[in-house]
């Protein structure tokens, strides 16, 4: 446990500048809108870190529990959803503060009271991905279970909070007023520009997207997504490492539609293969590599330039997490008539600089 908390406050501690950045556009405006304490706005502050560490906490839990299994075109909707709530939020805040009439409808007065809450700015701004929470969010996946996961992202919060704190003086200089007026304008930029931001998102994540697929040529290219229903089949080559594929084939079998089945190739014959989706090595002989050559696989070839049995146990998972979450966030057009291969080199890191395994001579 210590072990993801400590790397989860050391990235919070590495990024919290980008956070700092990233948010302070966006907090600022919203405490420097009321005259307050630094007291006050230090009170505010913590209610909105309440609000992101619950949506970290919630991102933490489902990255770590789906190991990566949010794709882009997912993440795209939370954004634009995100961006939308925030300006709605910013909005209601200044309407609110400035007593603006709302024509004696008691239920815009209900929503525009919601502003009242800084808990619900922390939320919105906690979905939202921005580069902090990206990286941590990749990192989170490599955990490898719903807890590890959520430790990791309540240390990452701790860790990115303490950038936060100093956004508590906009409360004091609200009482100066240029300043308070400054800062209504800028929340009337900040909200008009993640206004725009999550309409053009939402615009390309229901209508762009949907044109992209609909304009590649099915009759000659298919999509290839490997965690669909399609079969898939893990090749082991026979000889050396063998623990690495059967802990894919685990994590697969998870968070994949289709089927997936392991098979050793112990000679040069290959057979059991269906149509579908190949996971092999590198270190498969040249003879049953040729032979998937026979039939249009989606293949992907796992590069063992250094051998995988010098890894780590620690650091096998993390390969194979690295390796579920790639295939689970990209999608590949394939060629219906060549198929289609992509090597994935190993990017978990190994001690030994010469290898011990033994090579495939089949």
């Amino acid at each position: 446990m210590w072990e993801y908390l400590l790397k989860g406050w050391s990235l919070g501690i590495a990024t919290g500048v980008v956070c700092l950045s990233t948010c302070a556009f966006i907090y600022a405006p919203y405490i420097g809108n009321e005259k307050r304490s630094l007291l006050s706005s230090l009170g505010v502050i913590f209610k909105i870190s309440a609000g992101r560490f619950v949506a970290y906490f919630a991102f933490g839990l489902m990255a770590g529990y789906l190991g990566g299994n949010i794709d882009s075109h997912s993440r795209e909707l939370f954004t634009s959803i995100s961006y939308l709530v925030l300006s709605a939020i910013l909005i209601l805040n200044l309407v609110r503060i400035n007593k603006i009439k709302t024509c004696g409808v008691k239920q815009a007065n209900k929503w525009i009271n919601i502003s009242k809450y800084p808990v619900l700015l922390g939320v919105a701004t906690g979905i939202n991905f921005c580069p902090s929470f990206l990286i941590a969010l990749s990192n989170s996946v490599e955990l490898g279970g719903a807890l590890q996961g959520g430790m990791f992202f309540i240390a990452f919060f701790f860790g990115t909070s303490i950038f936060l704190l100093p956004l508590a003086f906009a409360g004091l200089f609200s009482q100066i007023k240029k300043f308070n007026l400054i800062s209504k304008y800028a929340t009337i930029g900040v909200a008009v520009w993640f206004s725009v931001q999550g309409v053009m998102q939402l615009k390309h994540h229901f209508l762009d997207h949907g044109n992209e697929m609909s304009s590649i040529d099915t009759t000659k290219f298919d999509i290839a997504n490997f965690l669909d229903e399609k079969p898939l089949t893990i090749v082991h080559h026979g000889k050396g490492e063998k623990e690495l594929y059967l802990k894919l084939l685990k994590k697969l079998n998870k968070v994949k539609t289709g089927e997936v089945k392991f098979i050793e190739v112990s000679k040069a014959k290959l057979s059991g293969i269906d149509e579908g989706y190949v996971i092999e090595s590198n270190m498969t002989s040249k003879k049953v590599m040729d032979q998937l050559k026979d039939k249009p696989y989606y293949k992907v070839v796992l590069s063992e330039e250094k051998c995988f049995c010098e890894l780590t146990d620690a650091e096998k998972e993390t390969y194979v997490n690295r390796l579920v979450s790639f295939l689970g966030s990209y999608h590949f057009q394939a060629d219906k008539e060549n198929g289609f291969m992509f090597r994935y080199a190993p990017s978990a890191k190994v001690t030994n600089t010469e290898t011990n395994c033994a090579k495939s001579t089949l």
